[in-house]
């Protein structure tokens, strides 16, 4: 979801970014989650194209920043890739509400939440 919604944000704002989405555990078969697509298609974004992919090393070292949806995840991250630990850090001061498998309303609310932290990152990247 952030990886598409942040693709989004950045084009409407007229800011360039390169986006990937991983995951720490991530089955590579998977598409999009229903609960996901459908969101995101409420808001006029098609996601059906969207293949779960595992964080590889070579995704550090392509990466400028590494955000990660908790702060635990950061911490994993940082233990694991400890010579890009810099890059690390969590979406936002809160962690972001994993929705996967609940109702529809859980994963409109995590969209909002991603949604503010995505224009918190826009502006911090349009002011550098």
């Amino acid at each position: 979801m952030a990886k598409i919604l942040m693709e989004k944000m950045a084009d409407e704002k007229g800011v360039y970014v390169n986006v990937r989405s991983r995951g720490i555990v991530a089955n590579p078969m998977d598409g999009i989650s229903r609960g996901t697509y459908a969101v995101l298609l409420k808001e006029g974004i098609d996601s059906s194209f969207h293949q779960a992919k595992l964080l590889e090393e070579e995704d550090m070292e392509w990466a400028d920043r590494v955000y990660t949806m908790t702060q635990s995840q950061s911490v994993t991250l940082k233990a694991k890739y400890f010579q890009q630990e810099e890059k690390i850090q969590p979406l936002g001061t809160s962690d972001v509400p994993d929705p996967f498998g609940g109702r529809l309303e859980i994963y409109e609310a995590t969209y909002d939440v991603i949604k503010e932290h995505l224009e918190n990152i826009l502006e911090e990247i349009k002011g550098e």
